[in-house]
This record gives C-alpha cells, structure tokens and sequence, in this order.
C-alpha cells in the first residue's frame, strides 16, 4: 500500500509520499510545489507515483477542506501514515486544515518534543530542504 500527505495552500500544492518512518517528495520538472489544477495534479501524481490500483491513502494539510480524491483511485482500510511521522517531520499552522482519506486521522493534541539537535522547524511552505536534511540525518542516526 501507498501513503500520500498532501500540502496545498493559496492554490499552490507539494505531495510527499510515506516511505518507512520518511517522507520522500514528489516532484514536478524537479519543483516541489506546483499550482494545482485537479485534473492535471491527478494525472500527474498517477505518472509520478507509478499508481497501479493498489490501495493509498492520504493525509491533507491545507486552507480547503473541498479536497477530493478521485474515483479512480483505491483507498485504503486505514490511513497508512501514523501520527507521530506527522508530528515529528511536519510544522502544522493552525490555520490550516488537516483530514484524512480514508477518514482516521486527527490533529495531534501531543505536540512534538525535539531535543538540543533537532531545532529546525519545518514550515509547509519554502523549507524543503530543512525537511530533506532533517530526515537525513534522522535516517543515519537509525542505520
């Protein structure tokens, strides 16, 4: 199964897919955030994530809650990215909102405790490499 968070605000969207405990980018012409037009972004995200009707699921932080998965996408039972990954490698602002599909996700009430290493702050917008690095270094701590 796949796992999909999603991160849209003023229009603009970045999908990262869940790979064991990290989130990996999707990229578009090497950009991490593109406009979003629906048809297109659907499109797009069946070339780049290889889709082959095996059940995703998908977790969406954004400034809409009109967020739709199409039809021809399989979901999953339960949503495949646990809460802690969200928490540990994302920066939630409260204005925006956070669900899921399938519905079972909610937004963390624990709040991530990073140690004296672990100060970076990611941000959704225009901190990707903060992610990238921070997740590097979390994957080489763990081998």
């Amino acid at each position: 199964m796949s796992a999909f968070l999603i991160l849209i605000e003023n229009q603009n969207i970045k999908t990262y897919e869940h790979r064991n405990g990290f989130f990996e980018c999707l990229k578009n012409n090497g950009e991490e955030e593109q406009v979003f037009d629906k048809a297109l972004f659907w499109e797009w995200w069946r070339q780049k994530s290889h889709y082959q009707n095996e059940p995703c699921s998908f977790v969406l932080i954004g400034d809409t809650t009109d967020f739709e998965i199409p039809s021809f996408v399989t979901l999953s039972q339960d949503v495949e990215i646990p809460s802690k990954d969200i928490e540990k490698w994302i920066h939630i602002p409260s204005h925006l909102h956070l669900f899921s599909f399938p519905n079972g996700i909610e937004r963390p009430t624990i709040k991530y405790q990073p140690d004296q290493a672990d100060q970076t702050t990611v941000e959704t917008r225009e901190a990707s490499l903060s992610l990238y690095f921070k997740q590097k270094t979390e994957h080489y701590k763990h081998s």
